[in-house]
């Protein structure tokens, strides 16, 4: 297999273990704050026995480290919320779905963080993602449209995910530079560990329930979540993208959602939960999702 090839094939096994993430998250039984401490936790130790890890991060700056260290305070509180998503509802495809708003606010985020001029055709694109979520609330199974629906709730969490996700993905393309990746992403997996650690206190004095030690079964998904989905995902991803174009891998990441869902249909049945609303708002925002990378082909 040539080396395009090649990489295509991981971009897409670093997409599949990407939306895996959701999966996991229903299976695990602990809550999203104990899930991702753990998550955390692992990704972090394990990226120190990355190829020469430890040489790479001697020669990165203080100050870059530490950027990268208070950047993974949101890509904890990303994960909190994706997590939480899924654990108020119960539901995974849900908020996979939901996640697929990332393009809308990107379209509003980037040209003010990174001072580019708006473009028309993203911001209408929005509006489609927009449109796309009011069928999804629509395809509300309980009929109740206030705060009081968990359903609701899990569509406006997932909303704020998303929302973060643009955020700290802006933050990485304007402080990355030539920084290697493994020790960015280490910088923001121990960033992140130390933030909830911080707060872990706050947590157990407000009887949120927490274990340092889970059940057996929860360990195994949280290793495959913290060493498949994050660190190899991650290695994956980043081989590739020395082989192919930002827009071909930025084509294959949005898949994530699509894995993802049909994932939970197959393995959770989620489908016998969700009606031609849900599938119809999935598809228009999943759609937009696709039109918003190919409207970015001639920028990348």
């Amino acid at each position: 297999m040539n080396p395009e090839k090649q990489a295509i094939v991981n971009m897409h096994i670093a997409t599949f273990l990407f939306g895996m993430t959701a999966i996991l998250g229903k299976l695990i039984s602990l809550n999203e704050f104990n899930m991702v401490w753990h998550r955390m936790l692992i990704a972090s130790v394990l990226f120190m026995f990355f190829p020469k890890f430890f040489k790479l991060l001697k020669t990165t700056p203080k100050k870059t480290i530490f950027i990268f260290l208070t950047n993974g305070i949101i890509v904890a509180i990303h994960w909190l919320t994706f997590y939480g998503s899924i654990k108020i509802y119960n539901n995974a495809s849900l908020t996979l779905a939901c996640f697929g708003s990332v393009s809308l606010f990107a379209a509003i985020l980037e040209p003010i963080i990174l001072k580019k001029p708006f473009k028309k055709s993203e911001i209408i694109l929005g509006l489609f993602v927009l449109f796309g979520l009011i069928l999804l609330a629509k395809a509300n199974p309980e009929n109740d449209f206030s705060l009081q629906s968990n359903y609701i709730k899990a569509i406006l969490i997932a909303l704020v995910s998303a929302f973060l996700a643009v955020i700290f993905t802006i933050f990485n393309k304007k402080y990355i530079a030539d920084n290697d990746p493994n020790v960015v992403t280490w910088a923001q997996m121990t960033g992140g560990f130390i933030f909830l650690t911080i707060a872990l206190p706050f947590v157990l004095n407000s009887g949120y329930a927490f274990e340092f030690i889970p059940s057996k079964i929860d360990i195994v998904w949280l290793v495959i979540l913290g060493f498949l989905c994050t660190n190899i995902a991650f290695a994956l991803e980043m081989k590739a993208l020395k082989q192919i174009s930002a827009f071909a891998s930025s084509i294959i990441l949005n898949l994530e959602p699509l894995y993802g869902i049909i994932a939970a249909i197959i393995i959770f049945k989620e489908n016998e939960t969700l009606n031609s609303w849900f599938y119809l708002g999935a598809a228009v925002i999943v759609a937009s999702v696709f039109i918003h990378a190919w409207l970015g082909r001639e920028r990348n």
